[in-house]
């Protein structure tokens, strides 16, 4: 049953402790709402702490810091609470969907709205820019609540990073609201700039340029740009795609492109990451049709099959979706 914000803030305060869970390979969103979380729950006296399989990508490693491994015992803690994850497939643990569920006080927080497949019966999913908007929303509920720094830091990093610096359509004129709180109460914008989107690897630099000389191909009178990359390919540049957050963005910011694609490899399949610059071209559908998801102008799917069969089978929808016919 979907709860209210205030019926989400009285469950976190009355637990004594709390396991905070996001989906694997954590972005911007799925790190500061969990960490923020977090923040918020200890400076309320709270036992907390946000489950991690491993390091966060290296961008976020001097922000986010301290975490537990799968050894923790979710019976150890009052509550868990999974923080942006849409589907089974994307949980940042291999404990399994159905464990986390039986546990005695499960909560489910996400602005993936368009599609979710974990039917918490303690849930809150609902439109946003972000999981952090909503958290704040969350935790800045009644009149007169307050949230350290610390925790506002978090927040805003989140908001940050899922709107692309409050540039993407997600981005309202709440959103921007919101993030001034944020920054009222605290939150250290430049440090989480230099962060996120000035310090880059010199390999990833070098990666961007790979691409752009050999890798990229423009279809469809140049509105559509995609690149496959090869773990060869990331082994030259020493490149991990844990640290991918934002490389798509080199394909979308193409002049005259309004779909980008992204596809790489993993786990025995491929990783296909789709974006949109026009809200009349939606690729959640195209996401769907593989058995993804995600955002109506960011989604994404895990496809068990040859390259060479994906290419042609994207391609396809990607036309049927920039001529204005329905995906099936």
């Amino acid at each position: 049953m979907a709860k209210t914000r205030s019926e989400v803030l009285s469950a976190l305060l009355s637990a004594d402790s709390v396991l905070v869970i996001t989906h694997g390979k954590p972005d911007g969103d799925a790190l500061g709402s969990a960490f923020g979380t977090r923040q918020f729950l200890r400076d309320n006296g709270k036992k907390a702490d946000v489950l991690l399989t491993e390091p966060p990508p290296s961008r976020y490693t001097k922000l986010c810091t301290e975490y537990v491994g799968d050894d923790v015992d979710i019976d150890d803690y009052s509550m868990v609470l999974l923080l942006d994850c849409a589907v089974r497939d994307r949980l940042g643990t291999q404990k399994p969907i159905e464990k986390l569920l039986e546990h005695r006080c499960f909560w489910n927080i996400d602005h993936h709205y368009l599609n979710t497949d974990i039917n918490a019966a303690n849930s809150h999913v609902v439109e946003s820019s972000s999981t952090c908007e909503i958290m704040t929303d969350i935790l800045l509920d009644k009149p007169g609540n307050a949230i350290t720094p610390d925790t506002a830091g978090f927040l805003l990093l989140g908001m940050m990073t899922d709107t692309g610096g409050f540039r993407f359509s997600n981005t309202k004129g709440k959103t921007l609201r919101t993030a001034a709180m944020l920054l009222d109460a605290g939150a250290d914008m430049e440090k989480i700039a230099n962060a996120i989107y000035f310090s880059k690897p010199l390999g990833q630099l070098e990666l961007e340029s790979d691409i752009v000389a050999s890798r990229m191909k423009l279809e469809f009178d140049g509105r559509f740009a995609y690149a496959c990359l090869d773990n060869e390919l990331l082994a030259k540049h020493d490149f991990s795609m844990k640290e991918d957050e934002g490389l798509i963005d080199l394909l979308r910011s193409v002049d005259g492109v309004i779909i980008a694609m992204l596809v790489y490899e993993r786990g025995g399949g491929y990783r296909v990451s789709l974006r949109s610059k026009d809200s009349k071209f939606p690729v959640f559908p195209i996401a769907r049709h593989f058995g993804g998801g995600g955002h109506a102008q960011a989604a994404g799917a895990i496809i068990k099959s040859d390259i060479k069969d994906i290419i042609p089978q994207v391609l396809t929808l990607v036309e049927k979706t920039l001529n204005g016919e329905k995906v099936p």
